[in-house]
């Protein structure tokens, strides 16, 4: 005699493993947040440290060049982050103002072009009046 069995339910397909990658960058975006969102800080200064000796951010890497952050409205909130954090923070978060770019020590095309046509118009401009 065979014995009439209830029809069963497909398991559920299993969710996709993450990556060991994709875990790290949660978690980072994670730290990101709790640091950064809904706060405003402000560059104390640049931090430039000599061979051998590094600084730790608050996201747990090590670092010899960066910016040490002070919360506005809360001093004692301070901490020293890297310049890869630091645009991070100020492009997501807009927590931070960047510090305004060094001037360029070349000159591109554009600005070469641009003065070459100005230097030349000065001269067109000298040799007709003379």
């Amino acid at each position: 005699m065979t014995e009439i069995t209830e029809p069963t339910e497909a398991p559920a397909p299993e969710a996709p493993k993450r990556s060991r990658a994709e875990a790290l960058l949660e978690t980072r975006d994670q730290k990101l947040k709790e640091l950064f969102a809904g706060k405003k800080f402000e560059i104390v200064k640049k931090v430039d440290l000599d061979e051998g000796q590094f600084f730790q951010t608050p996201l747990g890497n090590k670092g010899r060049h960066g910016y040490a952050l002070r919360e506005v409205g809360n001093p004692g909130n301070h901490f020293t982050v890297g310049e890869s954090v630091l645009r991070t923070a100020a492009a997501e978060f807009q927590a931070v103002e960047l510090p305004p770019e060094p001037p360029r020590k070349r000159r591109t095309k554009e600005q070469k072009a641009a003065d070459d046509a100005r230097e030349a118009a000065e001269k067109a401009a000298a040799e007709a009046s003379a």
